[in-house]
């Protein structure tokens, strides 16, 4: 059952995933300093909250986009239920502009869907082999629903992903955000 502090808790996890470059197995004080460093200063005056977060979470991965999609996510794992937080970072500076040019003409921002279904087919593969996707066309549906086409395009390795003791984490139920 939802309450206002799961709305609360998702909510700092969503401003925390802006923080760059958190690596996995990052979790108490060192995810603290992480957070309290970001650029654009979210937990600036609010250490207790990055404490907070320091103290109950561990980052378990965190993928940034190399191309002109911006897609970005992290994954975080609440320590003391093991409930496992997938969070999605909204896009920044040019990503913005390019993507609500994609969004405007296209009606979605397909660089950022192929990224995310990417990612989340490398962290359910874990230890295994991954298939990758590319987008092929958008094929009009029912109504105002479009269906969008993918091909496979290749494998990659999967993301193992490990708790702060260094054991394996299977991608399994999560709470998205």
């Amino acid at each position: 059952m939802n309450t206002i502090q799961d709305f609360s808790k998702n909510a700092l996890l969503a401003d925390a995933s802006y923080a760059k470059d958190l690596v996995a197995r990052l979790t108490g004080g060192n995810l603290e300093d992480a957070l309290s460093n970001v650029v654009d200063a979210r937990f600036k005056d609010a250490a207790s909250l990055a404490k907070d977060i320091g103290a109950h979470y561990v980052v378990l991965d965190q993928y940034t986009d190399s191309t002109s999609g911006g897609f970005s996510a992290t994954v975080f794992q609440n320590k003391d239920t093991g409930e496992i937080h997938f969070v999605c970072k909204g896009t920044q500076e040019i990503e913005d502009f390019v993507n609500d040019i994609d969004l405007a003409v296209n009606g979605t921002t397909s660089k950022q869907i192929v990224e995310l279904i990417n990612y989340v087919k490398r962290l359910e593969a874990g230890p295994g082999k991954a298939p990758q996707y590319g987008f092929v066309s958008v094929v009009q549906g029912v109504g105002l629903t479009d269906i969008y086409e993918f091909q496979q395009i290749g494998e990659v390795d999967g993301v193992v992903l490990q708790n702060a003791f260094g054991n394996a984490v299977p991608f399994g139920q999560v709470t998205v955000t």
